[in-house]
């Protein structure tokens, strides 16, 4: 696993940017979501109040990632996934949640999918 997958699974961005930007510890991704989850849900709203509640969509990619969005979110936001991921995905967050799904290079032609994913990752 490359570094820049590995420090993009970190919850709540990259790894240099929670502790470099942020000054923030960088701790395991699902327990630091979960708990920015729960404290985004016990913050005081100071403002004129929206009709409905906001929606809340994590991007997530991996297993417990998916399950902590179909817990504790509206749904989730998948980028650069497969059709496969989003099978597996709509499996896991289940019938009612939100699934955003963002999919690059999706084709019935593998050159013309490699082609419209790596333009997109440009």
């Amino acid at each position: 696993m490359s570094r820049r997958v590995r420090e993009a699974r970190g919850g709540l961005g990259l790894r240099r940017t929670v502790e470099g930007v942020r000054k923030l510890q960088y701790g395991k991704p699902v327990a630091t979501m979960r708990a920015y989850l729960r404290a985004m849900a016990e913050a005081s709203y100071k403002s004129v109040p929206p009709p409905a509640a906001p929606k809340t969509v994590l991007a997530a990619l991996g297993p417990k990632m998916l399950e902590l969005s179909a817990e504790s979110a509206d749904g989730a936001h998948p980028y650069n996934v497969t059709p496969e991921h989003t099978r597996q995905a709509r499996a896991l967050l289940g019938a009612g949640k939100l699934l955003c799904v963002k999919d690059l290079g999706v084709s019935d032609h593998a050159q013309a999918a490699l082609a419209a994913a790596g333009g997109a990752m440009a």
